[in-house]
């Protein structure tokens, strides 16, 4: 396989992955505007980062297999919820501990999260370019899939190493 396949696996799929970083952001915005009065406490409990790969990965999975299945609906729904949650988890920390806590706590691993999320997000709305390649509308390449898909559970797995270092 060349680069110029990756790369045009990339161009092919740049609607995905805007349409999954525009929903994540968008639910992020409203949940920071639904918490914009509430403040969270840090809960520093010491969490193996074992545990939060093995977490992060069944949603990166839920919302891969669950886009294939609902063509895209079921995880345009958790992609929201997750941008959502965490837009208000963002906002009540910085509003107890303001930005020095998300610095230090937050922004870390999460950054790294959210685009692996984003990315498994976006490789839900695969099923839209498998039926094409059925119909003998393109070529479809799995292993391009499989990529990203590796590419995704390296990030997660270095944020979820971040984060558990962050709760000890």
């Amino acid at each position: 396989m060349t680069n110029t396949t990756l790369i045009s696996f990339v161009k092919d799929r740049r609607n995905s992955f805007a349409i999954a970083a525009l929903i994540y952001l968008v639910f992020m915005i409203i949940g920071m505007f639904f918490a914009k009065h509430t403040g969270y406490f840090i809960n520093y409990k010491q969490i193996s980062w074992l545990s939060i790969f093995s977490h992060n990965m069944v949603l990166a999975f839920a919302l891969v297999f669950t886009g294939w299945i609902t063509f895209g609906i079921s995880n345009s729904i958790a992609t929201a919820i997750n941008g959502a949650f965490f837009g208000n988890v963002l906002m009540g920390i910085w509003n107890r501990y303001g930005f020095c806590a998300l610095q230090k706590v937050i922004f870390p691993h999460a950054v790294i999260e959210i685009l692996a999320t984003i990315l498994f997000s976006a490789l839900g709305y695969e099923v839209y370019y498998f039926v094409s390649a059925l119909r003998g509308e393109k070529t479809y390449h799995i292993r391009n899939v499989l990529i990203f898909a590796m590419i995704g559970t390296i990030l997660m797995l270095i944020a979820s190493i971040i984060e558990g270092l962050e709760s000890i």
